[in-house]
Parts: structure tokens; sequence; C-alpha cells
């Protein structure tokens, strides 16, 4: 994170004697008027979370203009040509000559992802609002309000504002409702990433209640791959390459395409559906730059860690980088597979294990022991102390099975507390090394009513695994408590 500083600029200022306008089109032609002092932008390229954000950050700057800078993604693209004209966005012209007060970055805080803003927001004459759920990185900048929440999408935070006015939330179109609910559903997999928080569903739910079409967001969200795409996909399954690092299963697809292929990122979500791995980084050369994108499910390493090595950024589950073909270290171009063997060795370098046994297992281990003789009072006091519903059996620090507490208490109730447990164990037991993925515990405690798992490393048990401590793992690995808001 770094502070603003001043530059040479030209912002406020105009050529001598020049009025300060804009075109716009509408349905009358094209008419001028004064370039906005106030603007709401965000990333170059924007997805639905950057537009609904924009559109939604007007609410509450309702001064402000939003403007696109560059071409957004295909299908906000398609979206505009549809429904823009019922919207107030406009694309971004003669930026510098803008007499700008103020500037509100929305699902963005890095300077290069800003198109003709960059420089912008350098500026001390500028007042810079920040609102993202991005991590922080070091390129981001630190606006004068700066606000940064680790939600699912960006407009999740700005809808939660629009519902917690004081004077009670704005009525919203039907169409504004839509847009907001698809800028969530698109940013957090239908609410089914990782990084998802009660949050996001119930912004959605008060999305619903003012009108938000489904239909609308199933249509932009899970559209059909077009031609190109499809053409992508299938050279990209056919330079597939897999490796395992670290425990975890990690695929790198690469192509090259002589025309420029748009939502590369639904390629790579194909893929993802398609392969299961634990994460995925899709290289594609496309003319003179190389773009990369990054996926990774709760069992697979912060991909966002991975590619900001290669000058990228974006979610631990989503993140995608841009580089350059010729450089001045390789002014003769650099091959898509130097590329391929780049990322290898980012991967290599920055990933880090997913959660495993060890790190989420209860130590020492809560268990019946044969070989103290223990009995049915004992385990059922045990039970009472612990409040699991099956324990483990161990027999000179061995697993030997388990002992659940609907058998131990109906012993009890016909009058046998002091027989040895031993009688009521079950022989089988779930046992993992440590090192056991916390992703491959779930899996194994999927169909079994214990819902146990006895960590054993050489023969000897060392710790225990409920379902519920790999659950509450994985929330808080996803959702850290820490959270940056100003």
């Amino acid at each position: 994170m770094v502070g603003r500083t001043g530059r040479p600029a030209t912002v406020g200022d105009s050529d001598a004697g020049a009025p300060v306008t804009s075109s716009v089109d509408n349905k009358e032609g094209r008419v001028a008027r004064p370039l906005p002092a106030e603007v709401i932008i965000t990333h170059v390229g924007a997805d639905f979370d950057g537009l609904a954000s924009m559109i939604c950050a007007q609410r509450l700057y309702p001064g402000a203009v939003p403007l696109l800078t560059g071409a957004p993604d295909a299908s906000v693209r398609a979206f505009l040509e549809a429904y823009g004209g019922q919207l107030s966005v406009e694309q971004a012209r003669n930026v510098d000559r803008m007499p700008l007060t103020r500037v509100v970055l929305v699902d963005v805080q890095v300077p290069s992802r800003l198109g003709p803003f960059r420089d912008v927001v350098a500026d001390p004459r500028v007042e810079v609002h920040v609102y993202d759920h991005h991590p922080p990185t070091a390129e981001g900048i630190r606006g004068d309000v700066h606000c940064v929440e680790r939600v699912g999408a960006t407009t999740t935070m700005l809808v939660t504002r629009l519902m917690g006015r004081a004077a009670g939330p704005p009525p919203l179109s039907a169409l504004e409702a839509s847009l907001y609910a698809l800028g969530i559903y698109e940013e957090t997999g239908n609410l089914t990433f990782p990084e998802t928080t009660p949050q996001d569903v119930r912004a959605v739910a008060w999305l619903l209640e003012q009108g938000a079409n489904l239909a609308l967001v199933t249509e932009y969200t899970q559209a059909a791959l077009r031609d190109e795409q499809h053409a992508l996909l299938q050279a990209m399954l056919s330079r597939l390459q897999t490796r395992t690092v670290r425990g975890m299963r990690v695929l790198v697809a690469s192509a090259e395409s002589e025309q420029y292929v748009s939502e590369a990122a639904v390629v790579a979500h194909r893929i993802m559906d398609l392969e299961r791995p634990d994460a995925l980084f899709c290289v594609t050369r496309m003319a003179e730059r190389v773009y990369v994108v990054g996926r990774s499910r709760e069992s697979g390493p912060d991909v966002s860690a991975v590619l900001s090595r290669l000058g990228g950024g974006g979610h631990p589950r989503a993140a995608s980088a841009s580089l350059a073909v010729h450089t001045p270290s390789c002014p003769q171009g650099r091959t898509i597979d130097a590329v391929v063997d780049e990322v290898w060795q980012m991967v290599e370098a920055e990933a880090r294990p997913p959660l495993c046994a060890r790190d989420v297992m209860s130590a020492p281990v809560q268990a019946i022991d044969l070989e103290a003789g223990d009995t049915v009072d004992d385990a059922r006091n045990l039970f009472t102390r612990y409040g699991h519903s099956v324990l483990p059996v161990l027999g000179d620090g061995r697993p030997e099975g388990t002992v659940s507490r609907r058998d131990v208490d109906k012993a009890s109730q016909h009058g046998l507390g002091r027989t040895p447990v031993r009688q009521y164990v079950t022989p089988a037991v779930p046992t993992a090394p440590a090192d056991t993925a916390a992703s491959d515990l779930l899996r194994r405690m999927g169909g079994r009513v214990s819902r146990l798992v006895v960590v054993d490393e050489a023969g000897r048990a060392i710790g225990l695994v409920t379902r519920g401590d790999v659950l509450e793992a994985m929330r808080l690995q996803a959702h850290p408590p820490e959270t940056e808001t100003a």
C-alpha cells in the first residue's frame, strides 16, 4: 500500500479559450456538456462486479459520473448493448482535460489497472475514495476514504451501505437490482466460492425483495462458450500439464491464438469443472501479450500470491496477470513455453500446502484407553467432558476402534456402568496421516456416522479431527478475522 504523490499534471487545466466540455451519445444525437469534476471508475476490462459497483456507488455519490476506462468484458458489453440506455454509465474521454476534484474507485485499488486515470489518482489535488474487496498489495494506493472489506464482491459492500441508510434504503428499479445481483453472483461463483460471506447472501436476499430478476442473472453468468472460446478450450486441453506440488494437484494449460479471445477466464472455469484440480493456470499468448488466469479451490494455493510475482493480482482463489511478449530483458520475445516454465517456477516458489490434519487436529487425543481398563462409566464421563458423539479407542497408544455415546448411554441405563467398555468397541476406526489435506479429511468423513478421524503417525494416535474442526478451519482460512476498513 503506497501513498499518493504529486505529478506535473494538467488535471483541471484546459486549452486557453477552449470550453471544458464532453460529447456523449443519446437518442437525439451528440450533445456537448461540461466535463465532470467527480467520476466513478473501475478497472480496465470491467466485469459485472465493477459495472454494478459503479452504478451502485452513484447512489452514494449522486453528483459523480460513472465512466468506463477501455472496453469492458464481452458479457458486460452485451449487457450494455441491451440495457445501457437505462443506465448512466459513459465511456471515458478527454481525461486529461477533466477538472477533477474527486475520483471514486470501485473494485480496484491498483493504479496499473486504471487506464488513463493512473496518473490522476496520484495527483494530491484530486480526492480519491476507494471501495474494494481485493486484499491490499504493495502497489495499491491509499485513498482519502479507504474501504476494503473481506466480502465476496465489491457490489456487496455498496449494496450493504444502501441497506443501512438511516433514512431507509432507496427504492431500486428491477434492472438496477438485477445488475447488482449479477455483480455479486458473478464475483462469488453464484455464491459458491469460499470467499462468499453471509453479507453477500443478505445483500442478494434484499435485492430479490427489490425485484432482482434471476433469469437475467443466469442469462449473463451461464452463457454458452462462443466459437473462439471453444477453440481456445480445445487447444488448452491438448497442452495440459499436471504436477503434484506439496500435495496439491496443479494444472497449467497453454495455447496461442492469432485473434484476441475475450473472457479467457470463462475457459479456465470450464477446465476447472472438467478436471477438478486443486489449482489451474491458463497461459494464452494473443498477439504481443501473454495472459495468465489462475483459479484455485479451497484445497489449493493462493493463486494471487503466485501471479503477483508476474505483476498480476486478484483473490486467493481467482487471479490474473498480463505480460508483454517483448521486454528489455528479452527483446527477441518470450515464447509461450518460456512463460509456462516461469509459471511453474512461481508455483514451486510461492505455493503453500493446504490445511492438513496436523493443522486442524485436537491433541492430545481424547480417547478410551483399553490398557487402563476403562469402564462404561469412565467412557460416559469422557463423552460428557468433551461433547463428542464418538470417541476413539486406543490400545497401547494405537487406534483399535471407536465407541459411540449412544451405546455407552444405553449400557449405563441398563445398569452396566461398571462393565469394561471393551465390550462396546466397534473395531473399524478411520485414520489418516498428519499431512492429509483437510479437503481429503472431509471426503473421508463424508459418509461416516462418526464424523471423526484419528491422526496416525507411525502407528500411534497423535490427534483427533472432527468434521466441525475441518469446516471451522476452512472458514477461518477463507475469511480471516482481520479486516481493513476506514
